[in-house]
């Protein structure tokens, strides 16, 4: 207890857990048992409140309950080696806390335990931690060091650190079995994977026996303009450069077989990439929101371009598609504002809904003769489009597919084609060209 200083609030938190609050925001939290478990139902007697500065979590608490803090005006903390557990949002958004030491006692931190602290610039984990739970510091704003203790053998995926954008280093024991610290980026111990690259780092060697970038690897590394990819790597994973908005340039080595979902989404700086030939695949979104990207080389063989791969990609004009490409999934340049051109290779069998809606420049495409579908809206909204061709091989055509197509005067089409689709192409009937044969 407190000398001379009052209580102002008092009230149990737990099956034998006791709570003081005193009038110089001091709380201290006694007993001998787990703290209660709280959410947004069952709110806790300590979130959302601006009368606690100082919490002393006292020997004999088992674990710090999910919520338990939530949202909470603390700026400082002192948890007994008795917690063995931090629960689930426990300090989410204590946007005044500063600093935090685990005490070895704590063996689980819950995810989204530190979620939002946006005044939190350091942490050391505990060695009796051995996993990082996914979102645990998540948006932690100002956070600039983290320190991997020799105990922690998982961290359970790149979220963790998301949205860190003050993050300059994560330091890692040197008796980690399992982690790896260079200039503050954490790598797998047998310096195969790159794992995670700190936020605020503005540039990075890669290591030359790296062979693999790990999921989120560089994700909103907002600084960095230039990576150069050593020739030994395989696999960049799935949104491992997504949001690196100062992104220029960067270079994909022979061996990367997949450009996977989100890659380069928000790389906004980025104006020119090769894709090399050893890539079959550009999955979902995999340069959404390039909006410098104004040349492309894509590989000989890449058979897919996947939802929404070039979606957005204002700068681009024109793009070559591949002799092997046998899909274009739906929206895949949606929204290319500037392209002006562009040939159906002739092992591409359907075009995808709204695969090319709001290409507003697009002046000429040309289809091949094996085309059997175009999907529902395919190229709604392209204003400068003024001819098309649709190919007898066609059998199934979906709606509104030239609606807003401003400027379109010609679409040709045979007797045969005209007969399978009346009902659907008679509401463009002002630019129908009936022809004997769409042959070349």
């Amino acid at each position: 207890m407190k000398d001379n200083i009052k209580i102002c609030a008092c009230g149990t938190c737990g099956d034998n857990a006791q709570y003081n609050l005193f009038e110089d925001g001091t709380l201290i939290i006694l007993g001998n048992s787990d703290m209660f478990d709280y959410d947004y139902i069952n709110q806790s007697p300590f979130s959302n409140t601006n009368k606690i500065k100082k919490v002393i979590i006292e020997n004999g608490i088992k674990s710090i309950g999910d919520s338990a803090f939530e949202h909470c005006s603390l700026t400082q903390i002192e948890i007994a080696p008795s917690v063995t557990k931090i629960g689930e949002y426990a300090f989410c958004r204590c946007e005044f806390l500063t600093s935090i030491t685990i005490p070895n006692g704590v063996k689980e931190i819950a995810p989204w335990a530190f979620y939002d602290c946006k005044s939190l610039k350091s942490i050391k984990l505990s060695d009796s931690i051995t996993v990082v739970n996914e979102y645990t510091f998540r948006k932690c704003k100002y956070l600039n060091t983290i320190f991997v203790s020799k105990s922690i053998n998982e961290i359970e995926n790149n979220y963790v650190f998301s949205e860190c954008e003050s993050l300059r280093a994560i330091e890692v024991d040197e008796n980690n079995k399992f982690y790896k610290s260079i200039d503050g980026v954490l790598y797998d111990k047998n310096l195969t994977t790159l794992i995670y690259c700190p936020s605020a780092k503005t540039s990075i060697q890669i290591p030359d026996s790296i062979t693999q970038i790990a999921d989120r690897a560089f994700c909103g590394c907002e600084h960095i303009k230039s990576i150069t990819i050593p020739n030994n790597i395989t696999k960049i994973g799935s949104e491992a450069f997504r949001g690196c908005k100062s992104l220029i340039s960067i270079n994909i080595p022979d061996g990367v077989q997949e450009i996977e979902e989100y890659t380069f989404e928000g790389c906004e700086s980025l104006t020119s990439i090769i894709i090399p030939n050893s890539v079959i695949e550009t999955q979902k979104l995999a340069f959404f929101n390039c909006k410098s990207l104004s040349l492309i080389t894509l590989p000989l063989n890449l058979k897919i371009i996947e939802h929404g791969s070039f979606c957005n990609c204002e700068s681009l004009k024109s793009v070559k598609l591949p002799d092997n490409l046998n899909s274009i999934e739906q929206y895949a340049f949606c929204d290319c504002t500037n392209l002006s051109s562009i040939k159906i290779p002739n092992n591409v069998t359907k075009i995808e809904f709204g695969a090319f809606i709001n290409c507003k420049k697009l002046k000429s495409i040309i289809i091949s003769n094996n085309i059997k579908t175009i999907s529902h809206l395919a190229f709604y909204n392209c204003q400068s489009l003024t001819t098309i061709t649709i190919p007898n091989s066609v059998i199934e055509i979906g709606d509104r597919i030239f609606d807003d197509c401003t400027s379109l005067t010609s679409i040709f089409v045979t007797h045969e084609t005209m007969k399978k689709f009346e009902e659907t192409l008679n509401k463009y009937n002002h630019a129908l060209k009936v022809i004997k044969s769409t042959s070349k």
